[in-house]
Formats: structure tokens, sequence, C-alpha cells
């Protein structure tokens, strides 16, 4: 079993879980303020609070929320092959950016008199920065490589691999931020777009009917290779 099918369907609950019931002892015992500070203002003070037994009800909610939509893309079938994974790793790194924000934030205020005196929102400005990876990662050009498999790489990192006997057609294709819904990693008319910015690139059909549209420079070049290799 794939590690991103146990961590949907197993690891993903009990985390969220453990933090739960950590919070919810500490707070029994008196090493939580109740209320909790659960909002912080540019200084890092915090300044919005919450019982803790609401707080901890709602996060609940919420993570049995993510929980869900794990699961269903996990089990429910799905025709766009190309989709299921980019929602499942997408929606599997907010649910893993959120509990972290929470639990760090959650605890950072153990031993606290009371909540007021928190500035464990000042940690908010450092957990910014996997945003600004995520960020930084999507809006990389692409590169691809043929030879088994068609792989779709950013920053060196896989996000496609397709047999190439699933490949039926390659074109070279205008491709437009505004046909796809912006800039970025995109899923719009039955294509998966990698496109950082508006420009040529190439158009790959697969036989199960989705499309892979990859910006890059001189892509009738890339296309004659293909053929000369072949």
């Amino acid at each position: 079993m794939k590690f991103s099918r146990v961590f949907n369907l197993l690891l993903a609950p009990l985390s969220a879980l453990a933090f739960l019931a950590i919070a919810a002892g500490l707070g029994t015992q008196g090493l939580l303020p109740d209320p909790v500070a659960i909002h912080w203002g540019p200084t890092g003070q915090a300044d919005g609070f919450m019982g803790l037994n609401a707080y901890l009800l709602l996060t609940g909610i919420g993570f049995l929320a993510l929980w869900s939509a794990l699961v269903a893309l996990e089990l429910t079938p799905v025709k766009a092959k190309l989709l299921r994974p980019l929602l499942k790793g997408f929606t599997g790194y907010l649910y893993v950016f959120l509990l972290v924000i929470i639990s760090v934030t959650t605890l950072l205020q153990l031993g606290t008199e009371t909540a007021e005196s928190s500035f464990a929102g000042a940690l908010l400005y450092v957990l910014l920065v996997p945003i600004a990876m995520l960020i930084w990662l999507f809006l990389a050009k692409p590169t691809v490589e043929v030879n088994q498999n068609l792989v779709i790489k950013l920053r060196g990192i896989a996000l496609v691999s397709v047999p190439t006997q699933q490949v039926m057609a390659m074109e070279v294709a205008t491709l437009r931020g505004r046909d796809y819904g912006g800039w970025g990693v995109r899923y719009g008319f039955n294509t998966l777009a990698f496109i950082p910015s508006s420009g040529d690139g190439v158009l790959f059909t697969l036989d199960w009917g989705e499309k892979i549209a990859v910006r890059m420079d001189r892509p009738e070049e890339f296309l004659a290779n293909l053929k000369i290799n072949s």
C-alpha cells in the first residue's frame, strides 16, 4: 500500500486525534489557559480568544471535514485521473500545514497563566515559509522527460508520470493563463496545465481523454527531437 494512501486513511485522523487528546488532557490539568488564544495581531500579541472546549470541538470538526475529503478522493472513482493526485496532494498538504500550525500555537501556550500573554502567533510568520515554497514550486518552469514514461517535473520534483504508450498525440499549442484560470499548476477543460507564463507549449493528448499542457521554450524543437530519437 502506498504511503499516501496509508496517510490519508490512517495516519491523518490518528495525528489529529492525538493532538486533540493531548490538548484536552493538558487542559484538564490546568496546563493550558482557558480560554485559549486563537488570533494574534501584527506584533504577535494575542487579541482573539475562545473557550478551550469549544476550540477543541471546532478544531475536531474542521479536521473531520478535511479527512472526509481525503477519504473521498482516495476511495471514490474519478474519471479525471490527472486531477485526483493533484487534489489529494493539495488537500494532504493543507491538512498537515493546519495541523502543524494549530498544534504549535496551542502547545506554545503551555504554562501561560492567561491567553492574553501568549505570543505564539509570532511563530505564524515562520510557518508562512511552506506557503511561499509551494508558490515557488508551482510557478516554476516545467521540464519534460520522455523515455518509457512521460514525466513532468517542477524544480526537479516529478509531479506527473504517464506511460508513453498512453500518449496518443503531441502538438504545439499557444497556452494562456486565462484559459485555465491563471498561472501555475492548473486544471481546466479536461486538461492539467503547467503554465508559469503565457506562451507556446506542447499539448499531450492521453488515451483516456485528458490532456497535459506544458509551457516551454522552443516546443517545435522539442517535438522534432522526439521524432529523431524515436
